[in-house]
């Protein structure tokens, strides 16, 4: 094909036609030129769709990481919602003077119950050693950077807040029960746990006790919105991500 032009080239410099020569040589020149941005045009387009294979990929792994991060809040959400429950029931038993029964030794564990968020931070540091900007949607990578950086890390701050105050309770409440069975853990993943009183009767004027489960059983109502919340925004980024798969995908 080289030859070829180079022929006619040189045909038209041998018979002295200068203006088709040169009508010539620009035409020649605007092929090339054509031929290159075409070149540079597959090439964006396969750079493209590079990054778009990328991007998809990562947005599955953060959906199921996400998935399996709303598994583990599940788990949170009904120990939480036990903890509650188990604290209203031990103070309506020792204020209206109820006899002991077996049962209560599962409240006042449960009563007790702490939540950990064991969250699957894996595609997203890797997200982070490639780029953030590989989402291309600005809103959505918004979110996933506040559901890390903001709402998990403030869950942690309050779980490492409850630690200490569960601590400074389960403290309190060692001389005051046998902890017969603490960190049973059920096929559900539910701390399956038993305290029985050394002496239920005294539990009832104990105005520290009270006070003390009172008072963790309104953390962990607090702490169970707070986390039902965050579990509510993780169910809309799954959501939102499976729409920008779509579009990508299209």
């Amino acid at each position: 094909m080289i030859k070829f032009f180079r022929h006619i080239r040189q045909s038209m410099i041998n018979q002295n036609r200068t203006k088709k020569y040169l009508l010539y040589a620009i035409g020649e020149i605007i092929l090339v030129v054509i031929g290159i941005l075409i070149a540079l045009q597959i090439n964006n387009w396969n750079e493209n769709r590079k990054l778009v294979k990328a991007e998809i990929k990562a947005l599955k792994e953060l959906q199921e990481g996400f998935k399996a991060d709303t598994l583990d809040l599940n788990i949170n959400i009904e120990a939480l919602t036990k903890a509650s429950r188990s604290g209203t029931i031990i103070l309506k038993q020792l204020k209206s003077d109820a006899p002991y029964h077996d049962s209560l030794s599962l409240h006042f564990a449960s009563a007790l119950q702490l939540t950990r968020l064991i969250s699957n931070d894996g595609p997203y540091d890797m997200l982070k050693t490639k780029g953030l900007d590989l989402i291309s949607n600005d809103s959505l990578r918004k979110k996933i950077i506040n559901m890390h950086d903001n709402r998990y890390e403030s869950l942690r701050i309050w779980e490492k807040g409850f630690f200490v105050s569960d601590r400074y309770i389960q403290e309190q409440c060692i001389e005051l029960f046998d902890v017969v069975q603490f960190f049973d853990l059920s096929h559900e993943g539910i701390i399956d746990a038993r305290m029985v009183p050394h002496d239920y009767e005294a539990l009832k004027t104990n105005k520290r006790y009270q006070t003390m489960i009172r008072t963790y059983a309104t953390q962990s109502r607090l702490f169970l919105m707070y986390t039902m919340s965050i579990k509510a925004k993780l169910k809309a980024i799954i959501n939102d991500i499976n729409n920008e798969l779509k579009a990508l995908s299209q």
